[in-house]
Parts: structure tokens; sequence; C-alpha cells
């Protein structure tokens, strides 16, 4: 390297734009990556209520809400018998959750990224209900 000093300095170049264009440039894994996020996505963030029949989220505001944390879904809601629909979905064909009354039981289906989860719930009586989904 002594020798060929510019030698060094292409081959580095080299190494710096190939890493870029191949989306593995080494970063450190110290939280940086959240610091260089713009404050504007700070809001993005926070919990939402959403009410029934409104337009559905923007996709990066979505994920927001679940990817890579914790998080709940409150739902109050008053049931017939044998109610039956969807509550709540959220995510897309790579992965998210579904909230359902089948035959009037709570049905819970989550997508692992290709991996399908499902559970039920017991039979809800008819009357008003808080399902919490963790």
């Amino acid at each position: 390297s002594a020798d060929h000093p510019e030698r060094v300095a292409a081959m580095a170049a080299r190494w710096h734009a190939e890493a870029w264009r191949n989306t593995v440039f080494p970063l450190d894994d110290d939280g940086v990556l959240f610091r260089l996020r713009p404050d504007t996505e700070e809001p993005l963030s926070a919990a939402i209520d959403l009410v029934p029949f409104r337009p559905p989220l923007e996709r990066f505001r979505s994920a927001k809400l679940t990817v890579l944390r914790s998080f709940a879904v409150e739902v109050d809601l008053t049931t017939e018998a044998d109610a039956a629909g969807v509550i709540v979905a959220h995510g897309d064909q790579g992965g998210g959750y579904l909230l359902a009354l089948d035959h009037g039981a709570p049905l819970i289906a989550y997508n692992a990224y290709g991996a399908m989860h499902r559970a039920r719930g017991a039979q809800l009586s008819p009357g008003e209900h808080r399902i919490v989904l963790r």
C-alpha cells in the first residue's frame, strides 16, 4: 500500500461504491439508524384511534405502528348471536394480522411473513364486549 497509494485509494473507493450499490454497507448497530431518521417520522409511530369505515392507513404509517415493536389493539363492540365479520385487518401480502368474529367467536390470524398462525377465542354472548389483542 505504501508503494501504490493510488491503487489503495481506487480500491477503497470501489469497495465503498459497491457496498452502497449492493445495500450491504456495514453500519454500527448502535442505534444510529434511529438518530438518522427525520424528526417528521416520529409522529407516525404515535398511537392512533381507528374508527369504522375510515380510509385505510398509508402503508408506511401502518408499518410504523407495528413493525419491530409491541402493540395493542383494543376494540369495543356490541355483538348479536352468531356475529361474523372482520373487525380490523392490518398489513399486506408480506405479513400482518386480522381480528374477526366467526360465528360469534373471536378469531385472530397472524401472517409472520409466510408462517400463518391462527387462534380462536370462546363464543361471545350477545351484548357489549372489549377485545384486547396484544
